[in-house]
């Protein structure tokens, strides 16, 4: 028994009907396996629908089947008288033939042809659903029983059953329609499309683009289809903003990238960058078409500015034709250069020759082969001595262009020697100059190297000058003291204020420091002291300590003696005696006077 193959056509309950490929069935290709979105079921197919022309594809598919269907009636007569032996050969065959689903599909239940269902009909069809496994032995055999009448098909017929095939396959086309109960809702989300995972791709010329959802920008789709693609928008005449902006920044100078860019910036319709240039041409030729249209049904008509506007265009495209036309031209000859060689490859002739050799031959000017010519041998004569005349001649354009070389050559030497002597000239004269510069400049130096020798020199002069000066004065003062002294060696020291003592202090050095140790040796043997002391500081100390140990009164004693004040305190007392000792020795006036003069330069 030959292998049968079904088929399945899936229902709205969820029932299937089956049929086998030995069932003649019509072409249901334009109606796809669907089922109801409502079910949640991710893979329905819905690539043979799209979403545009769903309700027109629906009804052209309903008026198919309607007209099959009227077509068979036409054909039941022809049935009538058929015997029941081939009938039941018939139903051997089709011993795995079922059908499922459906009770209605007896005469009382059936849907009138071209009659829209109800929900009545779609209610009695779920209950039926219900029960299809208990009543499917019933079905068949009534099926069976009731075309048993029926006489055998004839050669190239339809079977019997073929009618109630029709009819349920309209019935499962009609339960496809959008309705406000049954149906899937397209709008426009931020998902950007009616299902997260499409089950199959567009056509090339839909471009695919996701929404926030689907990993691309949110709100990049424009138009959703049920697949998720955005659809090419359809061109016409009349422009859309979308259209209008691809319009004007191409007459703006933009490219295809940009305005592509712009587009999908603005949030407006996504385009291929690619097709930019393709839809701007179709636009135009749609222009154009509109244009012919309202010029034939008499809506437009051309203007007077519009003809002068067209006869210069056609002067301009005129301009452009001849200029193509002789751009084409100028390849003429390079083109006849390589067919010739295409012909034969040994037929080697430049551009230039295969010119000259055309014009000569239209012209009658060319010259016969010379295997053609009357008199081979005097060609041949002829040729020798024109190759041998245009040897000379470049031999002789040789010689002429080697001696314009030698020329050149000779006359760039003769330049570059020039040159070089001029600019070894040049550094000759750097040279000097420079030379020059430098025995300036040491004479320069020399110059001021002995005007510093003269200023130091000078300033040395005049501080020993200066110091001369100083040291006769000092002199001068010490003889007149020490006339004075001795004149009067015991004369009366005039009284010190006890104004003039305020200064004196414990650190305030002590005057007989200023004597000579000649003189402080003196002094110590005044006063029966030890002067055995090999330096000035140890005989004043000796002096001090000896001061020391007189009481107040015998100093005032001693400064009333000598016509001091007696009026100070016994430090200022000792000071006062001290100086007066001093003052006796011509070294203290000496060495007062050399230090008071030195602090004097000092301050100077």
């Amino acid at each position: 028994m030959p292998s049968i193959h079904t088929f399945t056509i899936k229902e709205k309950g969820g029932s299937e009907i089956n049929y086998d490929d030995d069932h003649e069935m019509p072409d249901y290709s334009g109606l796809p396996t669907y089922r109801d979105a409502d079910e949640g079921d991710e893979d329905t197919d819905m690539g043979l629908f799209g979403y545009r022309g769903l309700r027109q594809r629906q009804q052209a598919a309903r008026r198919q089947v309607i007209e099959e269907e009227a077509e068979m009636e036409e054909h039941e007569e022809d049935y009538e008288g058929a015997g029941e032996e081939d009938e039941e050969d018939e139903d051997d065959n089709d011993s795995t033939f079922r059908l499922e689903g459906y009770e209605d599909l007896d005469d009382a239940n059936a849907v009138p042809s071209g009659a829209e269902p109800s929900d009545s009909d779609y209610a009695a069809n779920d209950e039926s659903d219900s029960d299809n496994d208990e009543n499917n032995s019933k079905t068949k055999n009534s099926n069976r029983s009731r075309d048993s009448t029926m006489p055998p098909p004839a050669k190239k017929t339809r079977p019997a059953h073929f009618s109630r095939s029709i009819t349920a396959a309209r019935r499962a086309a009609l339960r496809t329609e959008v309705n406000a109960a049954h149906s899937f809702l397209l709008h426009e989300s931020p998902s950007g499309s009616a299902f997260a995972t499409p089950t199959r791709r567009g056509r090339t010329s839909l471009t695919a683009t996701r929404g926030a959802g689907g990993g691309g920008e949110a709100g990049s789709v424009r138009s959703a289809t049920p697949m998720g693609l955005t659809y090419n928008k359809k061109i016409t005449a009349e422009l859309d903003s979308d259209d209008d902006l691809i319009m004007n920044m191409r007459s703006a100078g933009y490219t295809d990238a940009q305005i592509a860019t712009r587009l999908t910036r603005e949030g407006r319709h996504t385009f291929n960058a690619k097709s930019i240039s393709t839809r701007i041409g179709r636009i135009k030729y749609a222009q154009y078409a509109q244009s012919d249209y309202l010029l034939k049904e008499g809506y437009k008509e051309w203007t007077h500015e519009d003809d002068l506007r067209l006869m210069q265009a056609y002067e301009f495209a005129e301009m452009e034709i001849r200029y193509e036309i002789e751009k084409a031209r100028a390849w003429r000859w390079r083109k006849v250069s390589e067919f010739l060689r295409r012909m034969d490859a040994e037929c080697i002739f430049s551009e230039k020759a295969c010119r000259e050799r055309f014009i000569a031959l239209e012209e009658g000017t060319a010259k016969i082969p010379i295997d053609e010519d009357d008199d081979p041998e005097a060609r041949r004569k002829e040729m020798e001595e024109y190759r041998e005349g245009r040897e000379r001649a470049r031999l002789e354009e040789e010689n002429k262009k080697r001696q314009e070389e030698d020329l050149k050559k000779r006359i760039k030497e003769e330049a570059k020697l020039r040159s070089s002597e001029k600019a070894e000239a040049l550094a000759k004269k750097r040279e000097a100059r420079q030379k020059e510069k430098a025995q300036k400049a040491r004479q320069k130096a020399a110059k001021t190297q002995m005007w510093l020798a003269r200023v130091e020199e000078n300033a040395e002069q005049k501080e020993r000058r200066a110091e001369e000066l100083r040291q006769k004065k000092r002199e001068e003062k010490i003889k007149e003291e020490l006339a004075l002294l001795s004149r009067n060696k015991n004369a009366h020291v005039p009284l010190t204020f006890v104004a003039d003592l305020k200064n004196v202090t414990a650190e305030t050095p002590d005057p007989r420091i200023f004597l000579d140790l000649k003189d402080l040796k003196h002094l110590c043997k005044e006063r029966n002291l030890n002067d055995e002391g090999s330096s000035k500081e140890e005989l004043v100390k000796s002096l001090r300590d000896a001061d020391d140990l007189r009481p107040l009164a015998e100093l005032k004693k001693m400064c009333r003696m000598r016509g001091l004040n007696t009026a100070g305190t016994k430090m200022q007392q000792k000071y006062q005696l001290a100086l007066a000792e001093a003052k006796k020795y011509p070294s203290f006036l000496k060495n007062t006077s050399r230090d008071q003069v030195e602090d004097d330069a000092d301050e100077e």
